[in-house]
């Protein structure tokens, strides 16, 4: 598998990541009347964190026989599991999700130790 950075899904996870570190510092700032940028930062690095870790296991091909045993019970595919992994590959991008998040997690480490 080779892996490369995309500059667009790059940018679409920042934006992401700052808008879910934005809402949970007002949501902070309404709830408690604190400043804490370094919690809202750690929390939305640590969700989509927990997301590109979704997408690791999915790409790799763990979920593969529990979600075609679905669509198989509830009649929405006639194939083959083999066909149906072959048909379907699982192509969401991971990386830059990944290193975002690692990035929010560290950069609220280091705020938490300044502020």
């Amino acid at each position: 598998m080779k892996i490369r950075l995309d500059k667009k899904e790059l940018r679409k996870s920042l934006l992401n990541l700052i808008a879910v570190a934005v809402i949970i510092f007002v949501y902070y700032y309404i709830t408690k009347g604190m400043f804490l940028l370094a919690d809202s930062m750690f929390m939305s690095g640590l969700l989509f964190f927990c997301i590109a870790l979704w997408r690791i296991v999915r790409i790799l091909g763990f979920f593969e026989s529990t979600i075609y045993s679905f669509k198989k019970m509830f009649k929405k595919t006639d194939v083959e599991f083999y066909e149906y992994t072959q048909d379907h590959p699982y192509t969401e991008h991971f990386v830059e999700l990944l290193i975002l998040s690692i990035a929010f997690i560290v950069m609220s480490m280091i705020f938490s130790k300044i502020l």
